[in-house]
């Protein structure tokens, strides 16, 4: 059996009213200048999670919770 990553829970507080940060959230391009990495996620709970950095690695995650 492969080695399974141990799973990860990342949760951002941000400072911010939700309006302007859902703009970043749900534009791919918006939320790669934001992370510097190619970024995609689908804002609902079950959505996919992708992160894409320049070293050539991958996140991958799954969205938990959307308020």
């Amino acid at each position: 059996m492969p080695d399974k990553k141990p799973d990860e829970v990342h949760e951002e507080r941000i400072g911010a009213p939700p309006a302007d940060v859902w703009g970043f959230m749900v534009d791919p391009a918006a939320l790669s200048a934001w992370f510097g990495a190619d970024a995609w996620l689908d804002p609902e709970v079950g959505g996919g999670v992708l992160f894409r950095f320049a070293d050539g690695s991958i996140r991958r995650g799954t969205v938990l919770e959307v308020d």
